[in-house]
């Protein structure tokens, strides 16, 4: 499966939902991609994933995984997917840290 950014998503993602991608307007090489399992209203515990994306020349490839978040209900995950794009790296920090706990 390909996106707008010509990104292929390799086998071990196949099952789960993209949910967004975000490029770096300052370092157009460097990427994230946030994929969603469980993602539905009636599903518990869905879980959000963010992976490091890498472009080489016209290709966009999944590099790693950054982090996981489980929440406890789809609404929270919704919600958290909705202010990601605007989190401080602080917050983004906090949240990792508090998942850990």
């Amino acid at each position: 499966m390909q996106n707008e950014y010509g990104l292929t998503l390799p086998d071990e993602l196949e099952g789960m939902v993209v949910l967004d991608t975000y490029m770096n307007s300052e370092a157009s090489d460097v990427g994230v991609l946030v994929m969603g399992q469980n993602m539905n209203p009636v599903s518990n515990h869905p879980v959000i994933r963010i992976y490091l994306l890498l472009k080489e020349y016209d290709a966009v490839y999944v590099h790693q995984e950054l982090e996981s978040f489980t929440f406890e209900s789809y609404g929270s995950a919704l919600t958290f997917l909705q202010k990601l794009p605007k989190m401080s790296a602080l917050e983004l920090l906090i949240m990792m840290k508090a998942q850990k706990v």
